[in-house]
């Protein structure tokens, strides 16, 4: 728009490579801040995403509007600051109306971050989880996962180490090596909005995504129980600087 906000996104058809005009994102904006977005496939639409924000323009919720098999799923999350202007904890809530056999069914997840970095992004988050049912009942908090992390000296995420009993150690789930020499130029504004929108689980929402708009992403591991897949992707670079196109090599595809 006047204001160089991207107001629309055209999705790709996975099958043929090419522009999807009946599948899209229509995003809105307050005060330069991302507000409201209504994603549509095949015109249909399929999920309704706002964000509010604090008078420091931090986000304070989250809210998903999702339309699943099950019916209508409603995602929120809330967000308390600490007095040094980062995330302390937050509150997730995942309610769906009709899964077969049980009802409604309602999640609630606290994470709380750990300390924060000089980047400002946190070293590690401790999660907890409730779950209320129609048959169940409700279940008390309990410790779910707690999550590690290291970068490297541009903020990068190198690593994440897991685990999911409170008496066990930590054990590594996701390694990167980052080409530090690259970086993608003016391409700002696109990736905002992709950390904004897709923010991993407990990611915090005010950061930029460092993990891509940064350096070169050279190969990335995850490891899961036992199975470790690598992968290395490739980006080149148009005449501005900002990655053009990508080609990922994983173990057995390209």
């Amino acid at each position: 728009d006047n204001s160089n906000k991207i107001t629309r996104a055209n999705f790709i058809d996975s099958t043929t490579g090419n522009e999807d005009s009946t599948s899209y994102a229509l995003l809105s904006y307050s005060g330069g801040n991302l507000t409201d977005v209504k994603i549509f496939r095949q015109s249909q639409q399929v999920v309704n995403f706002a964000m509010t924000y604090t008078t420091q323009n931090k986000v304070e919720q989250r809210f998903f509007d999702i339309n699943t098999p099950f019916g209508l799923a409603k995602i929120s999350q809330n967000y308390f600051y600490n007095t040094n202007g980062t995330i302390d904890y937050c509150i997730r809530r995942t309610e769906i109306d009709n899964i077969p056999g049980v009802g409604k069914v309602i999640n609630k997840d606290s994470a709380r971050y750990n300390n924060y970095n000089s980047f400002g992004r946190p070293t590690g988050i401790v999660i907890y989880r409730s779950t209320t049912s129609m048959q169940g009942g409700t279940q008390p908090y309990s410790f779910s996962e707690e999550i590690a992390y290291e970068y490297d000296t541009k903020g990068n995420r190198t690593k994440t180490l897991t685990k999911d009993k409170a008496s066990d150690p930590l054990s590594t789930e996701y390694i990167a090596t980052f080409d530090l020499s690259k970086t993608a130029g003016d391409a700002t504004e696109a990736y905002t909005l992709i950390t904004k929108l897709f923010n991993q689980d407990w990611d915090d929402p005010n950061l930029d995504s460092k993990d891509i708009d940064q350096n070169l992403i050279v190969s990335e591991t995850e490891i899961d129980n036992g199975n470790i897949e690598t992968k290395t992707t490739t980006y080149t670079f148009n005449s501005k600087g900002s990655p053009a196109t990508s080609t990922e090599t994983g173990s057995s595809e390209t």
